[in-house]
């Protein structure tokens, strides 16, 4: 979306240093953690309406965080 928006190549590096990493982060404190519960206290007529919330959920932040765009 940068480039689309009229950004450089400059603006893709910048935006990978300072949200990429913090997301990661992020990524692997929700989703091990979910997927543990899911996997260990629910029953299997569950998981896939679980895992499926987590997901909307993690959509929406990434697209949050992305919304901070070019600012």
């Amino acid at each position: 979306t940068i480039v689309i928006d009229g950004g450089d190549w400059a603006a893709v590096k910048q935006r990978l240093r300072t949200r990429y990493l913090q997301t990661l982060v992020v990524n692997y404190a929700v989703w091990p953690t979910a997927q543990f519960i899911n996997f260990l206290l629910l029953p299997s007529s569950l998981q896939v309406p679980f895992a499926s919330t987590i997901g909307v959920f993690w959509n929406a932040y990434l697209s949050l965080k992305n919304a901070g765009g070019n600012r």
